[in-house]
């Protein structure tokens, strides 16, 4: 990617990211299709585009483009958060703390999936077991 690819791409994120914050995550999404359709393989924005969708209560939308950006990065740990968080917003917490689990694996100082892990209404004994396999 050149300079300016780069510097599109990044003023195209940070973007998406205000109308996040300004609670107009249908803004977001519009952003975050649209730079899709000329780089249909970007994780940042399929991943703004799955938190957009969240919020709009598409979870449906936001799962498949959650895993579709998994697909591309499996090692991206966010994805695995974010997973976890759609399955959470639906009640399957069974589902979602595994998701919180590997986030933690793979990148043990994301505080995120900690707390929700945390805050499931299940059994918590998954979450001391996550934090000695993340060493802390």
């Amino acid at each position: 990617m050149n300079d300016s690819n780069s510097a599109d791409l990044a003023q195209s994120i940070s973007t998406a990211l205000q109308a996040m914050r300004d609670s107009r995550p249908k803004d977001a999404e519009a952003i975050c299709r649209d730079w899709l359709s000329a780089n249909p393989g970007c994780a940042h924005h399929l991943r703004l585009l799955g938190h957009a969708l969240m919020k709009q209560k598409r979870l449906d939308e936001a799962e498949e483009k959650i895993r579709f950006a998994m697909d591309l990065e499996p090692d991206f740990p966010q994805l695995y958060e974010d997973l976890g968080s759609i399955l959470a917003l639906r009640g399957d917490y069974e589902g979602a703390i595994p998701c919180f689990e590997i986030a933690i694996q793979r990148e043990p100082s994301l505080p995120g999936p900690y707390r929700k892990m945390a805050d499931a209404p299940t059994d918590l004994s998954a979450v001391p077991e996550a934090i000695r396999k993340a060493g802390l």
